[in-house]
């Protein structure tokens, strides 16, 4: 019997996923991305945009720009969940490093710039709009002996308690997406087309926008 098409990525995701713990390389260290001007006001639809732009070492250089229904005086940032993600521990604990912010316009002063683990961002007053760029490393996993540069990422955003009901669309640059996997959707598979042309299903609430991404890394800079 043939196999449907999305039957078939279940599985393959599936066995990606079993044989990670007895397969992973860990990423080389990289120099974090150099500060980034600030991009403007942000959006005027309320949710969260997220860009992911992959490394060849697998680190993200992020873009998360979030419009709030309701101004806030602090925005709690919480990084993604890759462990249970992934189910199988990661080669080092995942980091946002070399923060970067806006609100409503206005460039935030981050100290430290980066996120290890829960903390709370405070604002210079209510705001609604707010732009974060930043380099998450450690959420990235490759697996040996797998084809070429095949490797598993976990992505969410990291304001996603700011407002949990929030549309969240998340964006993948920089390299082959061949599956998606949302563990927090009944639906679990969120991919969305045809290889090489998918996409992450988009407007997924924030609370449940953990999204595994089944790579082919780019090819290391020559």
């Amino acid at each position: 019997m043939t196999l449907s098409r999305s039957l078939s990525r279940k599985l393959l995701f599936a066995l990606g996923i079993v044989v990670l713990a007895a397969c992973i390389e860990t990423p080389a260290v990289v120099p974090p991305p150099a500060s980034v001007r600030p991009s403007g006001t942000g959006p005027a639809t309320v949710g969260i945009w997220l860009t992911a732009a992959v490394r060849a070492d697998g680190a993200m250089d992020i873009i998360e720009t979030v419009k709030l229904r309701s101004a806030v005086d602090h925005v709690s940032l919480n990084l993604p969940p890759v462990r249970s993600a992934l189910r199988a521990p990661p080669p080092s604990e995942p980091s946002a490093i070399s923060l970067r912010g806006v609100a409503d316009g206005r460039p935030l002063v981050l100290a430290p710039s980066e996120v290890r683990g829960a903390i709370d961002l405070p604002m210079y007053g209510l705001v609604t709009r707010l732009e974060l760029r930043y380099r998450l490393t450690g959420a990235t996993v490759r697996s040996k002996p797998s084809r070429g540069r095949r490797a598993l990422a976990v992505v969410a955003p990291l304001t996603a308690s700011a407002d949990p009901t929030l549309p969240t669309t998340i964006r993948v640059t920089g390299a082959v997406l061949l599956n998606a996997f949302c563990p927090r959707l009944a639906e679990q598979l969120c991919a969305v087309g045809d290889p090489p042309r998918l996409s992450v299903r988009s407007r997924i609430s924030a609370q449940k926008a953990v999204v595994v991404l089944q790579l082919d890394l780019p090819a290391p800079p020559r």
